[in-house]
């Protein structure tokens, strides 16, 4: 997304980043639905000190593969 106001930054992330981190770096096969409630996750439980980094999608994506392995056993 480009901003035109000189006053504020935007920083994105996107279903795909997620997607490709889980499969990358973390060798989990991870769905669209999936990677669109870890976004929102992140968006709802970010640290603002912190800010949203590969660490914290890492957690958000573990966050959502165990609640989904939960409701399966």
């Amino acid at each position: 997304m480009t901003n035109n106001n000189p006053d504020v930054i935007n920083i994105e992330w996107t279903s795909q980043d997620i997607i490709d981190h889980a499969n990358d770096g973390m060798d989990i096969d991870l769905s669209i639905e999936d990677a669109r409630k870890t976004l929102r996750l992140l968006e709802r439980k970010h640290d603002s000190e912190v800010g949203i980094n590969w660490h914290s999608i890492t957690c958000a994506i573990e966050t959502i593969t165990n609640t989904n392995q939960q409701n399966y056993d």
